[in-house]
């Protein structure tokens, strides 16, 4: 028995048709994953060095109402996760030296144009801990915000910049 013409070119274009369907889809779900991809991927780089400027706002030790600190900080980005180290450099406008210094370990994330952050700051006497959260300033570029520490339990305003 003899297939009809019909019936070949029918299925033909049927084949053909199924064919261009499956490469539209295979073009879709390719333009959906690249999209996928670049938004997952972070807006900001903060890898390299780094100062924050931390203000006392309140604190449960009175002398350091108002007062300042300033941390020097080297920082790793991996996609939208970070990790630094770095030193407590100024505290209250005086230039620490020396032992007087303490070490900073900071770990946080980004979500668009804000940034979460813990710290472990050591001391000579105590640890202490706390977190950083940082909105980006592009008319300053800069990020500001606030931070709460352990240490006489403060909190206030921060900076991070370059």
């Amino acid at each position: 028995m003899t297939t009809s013409p019909v019936i070949t070119r029918n299925g033909a274009d049927l084949s053909r048709r199924l064919g261009y369907l499956a490469t539209i889809i295979t073009i879709l779900v390719g333009a959906v994953s690249l999209k996928e991809h670049f938004d997952r991927r972070p807006k900001f780089n903060l890898s390299g060095r780094w100062i924050i400027e931390d203000k006392i706002d309140k604190t449960a030790y009175k002398p350091y109402l108002g007062g300042t600190a300033m941390f020097s900080v080297a920082i790793n980005q991996t996609g939208t996760d970070f990790s630094g180290v770095g030193e407590k450099t100024m505290q209250a406008a005086h230039e620490l030296v020396g032992r007087e210094r303490s070490s900073l370990s900071i770990q946080g994330h980004i979500d668009g144009d804000k940034v979460t952050a813990t710290f472990l700051e050591k001391g000579n006497s105590r640890e202490t801990s706390g977190f950083f959260l940082w909105t980006f300033d592009p008319a300053q570029n800069r990020w500001v915000g606030t931070f709460s520490s352990t240490a006489a339990d403060t909190s206030g305003s921060s900076i991070l910049r370059r």
